[in-house]
């Protein structure tokens, strides 16, 4: 050992003493006022620009070096105040040999703490555009660097135009320079700054680049991309700056970090699952191939707005520069099980071709509640469908089967939900032709073919034939009752409807044929036609589910029963006959209660071949008059003119020709049952005589056929009237004011009521 120290001891000590010289001698030789001079002409020199500097010193160690403190190069005119670059601390490396001739050669530099302001402005000019270092050489130094070392230093590019600003932070680089080589390696951290609809995205780059100054061969031994979902891995190179030969590997392992650099209009509710890929890029860098294959492992997509979406899907698909092949995706929507197989031809077009297949198993309970639009709809059912898709992005075409066995839907706006439904249906082109679909409303039942066009909003033409519809079941509670819950279906239904035999409001029709439409829960009845109340209606029917009231029924009838429709609308059952005309309808509750008191209706309807029986108003009159004993009055045509007014009908113009004579009557009787009447009544000559000698004090207004006219007043109730003379129209009627008014009202009525219900069958 001790021999050992005897040998390096004085090794050590000349060594020593070498450095002691050498230090020295470098001071003598560039003391730090040179150093200082020397420094700031190598930089402005190199750099072409004024350059501010701060402390400069020289280090000597196992390598000697000029160590420079605070470097500045002011920003361009036009651009933002403050320096374009700054340094903390620079280092000069120089190199060993040159020195002894008393020469300062700098092969090295080394930045640390370095900030470039890059910046362009509103004229799209950049400050950096003439900040190009290059070779420098005065003397007694000369600058050519080697290596070039950047630590810990930073970017900030700012655009003027869009007032944005990225940054990459943390570049740790080398780049070395061996005769026409060039190699940078390092790292560095990009961030793009937030968007309206984008969060702020970091990523982490590593990078091992060679380039060949002579035949500008690139070689790419590693290229790094890291953001918190994703990696991705380039290697390779480019021959001759042109000819691509890259491998690459991208790995998103937890799907639920990517969804927060999405745009934020476009963020799903959630997100899982992980996406492996590996490519290969070919060609060259004008017309570049891409081959490589994607695989998808438990993914997991609830799309935006959505309460559930797709899970549990797995597969594969390999692409290149201008298609996706071999796609084989499988996946789960509940427990109904999907299975995606196929192609996409001419990506990069406009219009990219379709080859795709898609099979589907399982239940309609797996699709309920699937957003907040259809959260109260409830359904189940078997489901399968076998699709393909053909055409191009922009018109695909469809063709397959879907069939629905065994289902049930509820609260779509319905009283009672659909059961036992059976759908058949097979697409062709950019519809769904539907073969065939039966099913149950409560005791309902219909049965119809049709078809379904734009998807995205469905229209759907049907025509439907059912046995039996009960109406009371089919349509949801109003507020007399207990609402129906749940949303209207989102689509558009029409088409036509026969159903044997209809139920509903305590009325029956039978040999219902019409055209319907029901959109967004709106029901659109027009041109309907039925048999009921012993004869023709023909009906409008117009019903909001979303705001049930007030409905609207516009009506046609010709020679129903007068006395089962008043029954059924008024609670009145005093009037035989045939009923026709036209009587339009709006109302709140469907119910006789509700009809009577909120009903409001305008009407004009003609009764033939009728009776008054036990009419306590038309008796009491008769009676009032002298003439007894007519409990029963028979008519061969009664006229009515109506407007039913927040339960007050407004009478207008009644005409009635009876054995007792002709009837003509205005004014208005209250649902309630209140009168405010005012009939002119021509009594037949028989029954003429009877009155006048009935009241010798009355004064008469006689005709010229000896029939004499009485004008009277009705009020109180319907089961109590009270009745005086109208003694003003009495001596109009006698001064010749008040001519031939019955026949007269007769022929005007006639002549309304011709067109009203022109089209109706004789």
């Amino acid at each position: 050992m001790r021999r050992i120290l005897k040998i390096f001891i004085p090794i050590i000590a000349i060594i020593v003493i070498l450095l002691i010289a050498g230090y020295v001698l470098l001071t003598s030789f560039l003391p730090p006022s040179r150093i200082q001079a020397m420094a700031q002409k190598m930089a402005r020199e190199t750099l072409q620009r004024p350059v501010e500097i701060g402390r400069v010193g020289l280090s000597i160690g196992f390598r000697i070096g000029i160590t420079i403190n605070d470097i500045s190069i002011p920003n361009v005119e036009g651009f933002k105040p403050g320096p374009m670059m700054k340094i903390d601390k620079t280092t000069l490396h120089l190199r060993l040999l040159p020195l002894l001739t008393r020469r300062v050669v700098i092969n090295s530099v080394e930045l640390h703490k370095a900030q470039a302001n890059i910046e362009q402005n509103k004229e799209k000019q950049l400050n950096f555009a003439g900040l190009v270092p290059k070779e420098a050489q005065g003397m007694g130094w000369h600058v050519s660097f080697s290596n070039i070392r950047i630590r810990n230093s930073k970017i900030v590019y700012w655009n003027a135009l869009n007032r944005t600003e990225y940054t990459v932070t943390d570049i740790d680089q080398l780049i070395k320079v061996r005769r026409n080589r060039i190699a940078i390696s390092g790292n560095l951290t990009v961030s793009i700054p937030e968007t309206e609809n984008i969060p702020q995205l970091d990523m982490t780059i590593d990078n091992a680049i060679e380039y060949d100054t002579l035949s500008k061969d690139i070689n790419i031994k590693n290229i790094s991309v890291s953001t918190k979902p994703a990696k991705l891995k380039i290697s390779g190179s480019v021959e001759k700056s042109s000819v691509l030969d890259l491998d690459a590997i991208m790995d998103l392992n937890d799907l639920s970090k990517l969804s927060s650099l999405l745009p934020k209009n476009a963020q799903p509710e959630d997100m899982g699952g992980a996406i492996k890929g590996d490519f290969q890029i070919k060609g060259t860098t004008e017309k570049p191939t891409i081959d490589g294959q994607f695989e998808l492992s438990d993914i997991k997509i609830v799309p935006k707005g959505m309460k559930r979406g797709i899970e549990n899907v797995d597969g594969a698909l390999s692409f290149d520069r201008e298609s996706i092949e071999d796609i084989s995706i499988q996946g789960n929507i509940g427990a109904t099980r999907f299975n995606l197989k196929g192609a996409v031809s001419d990506i990069l077009t406009e219009k990219p071709a379709l080859k795709i297949s898609a099979d589907i198993e399982g239940d309609l309970k797996d699709f309920q509640g699937m957003t907040e639009e259809t959260k109260t709809i409830t359904m189940k059912g078997a489901l399968s469908s076998s699709v393909q898709v053909r055409g191009t992005a922009d018109k695909p075409l469809f063709t397959g089967d879907i069939k629905i066995s065994n289902a049930m839907i509820d609260g779509i706006g319905l009283g009672r939900p659909i059961s036992n439904m059976n759908f058949n249906g097979r697409l062709a082109q950019d519809a769904l032709r539907i073969t065939g679909c039966k099913g149950e409303i409560g005791r309902s039942d219909f049965s119809f073919t049709g078809q379904i066009s734009d998807f995205k909003k469905p229209v759907i033409r049907i025509d439907n034939r059912s046995k039996y519809i009960n109406l009371d079941e089919i349509m949801p509670k109003t507020k007399q009752g207990k609402t129906t819950q749940g949303k209207p279906a989102p689509l558009t239904l029409n088409g036509s409807l026969h159903i044997d035999r209809l139920t509903g409001m305590d009325m029956e029709f039978k040999n219902i044929n019409t055209e319907f439409q029901y959109k967004n829960g709106i029901i659109d009845v027009k041109n309907g036609r039925a048999q009921s109340f012993d004869g023709d209606v023909y009906i409008d029917f117009y019903y909001d589910a979303n705001n049930p009231e007030p409905y609207r029924i516009s009506t046609r009838l010709q020679s129903v029963s007068a006395e089962k429709i008043l029954q059924r609308l008024l609670k009145f059952d005093r009037l035989k006959g045939k009923l026709s005309g036209k009587v339009d309808f709006q109302g709140r509750g469907l119910d006789q209660k509700s009809v009577l008191s909120n009903l409001d209706a305008v009407g004009n309807v003609v009764v033939t071949r009728g009776a008054f029986n036990n009419f306590i108003l038309l008796s009491e009159l008769l009676g009032w008059l002298g003439l007894k004993d007519y409990k029963n009055v028979e008519f061969s045509d009664f006229r009515c003119a109506f407007a039913i007014e927040k339960g007050k009908a407004r009478v207008k113009d009644w005409t009635m020709a009876s054995r007792v004579g002709d009837f003509l009557t205005n004014g208005t009787i209250g649902l309630d049952g209140n009168l405010d009447l005012h009939v002119a009544l021509t009594l037949s000559q028989q029954n003429s005589g009877i009155v006048k000698k009935y009241h010798g004090d009355w004064i008469f207004f006689t005709d010229n056929k000896g029939r004499t006219i009485v004008d009277i007043i009705a009020k109180g109730k319907m089961g109590a009237p009270r009745f005086t003379l109208d003694r003003n129209r009495i001596n109009q009627r006698i001064k010749g004011n008040i001519k031939d008014e019955f026949n007269q009202k007769i022929k005007e009525f006639e002549s309304k009521l011709k067109d009203m219900l022109k089209g109706l069958k004789p």
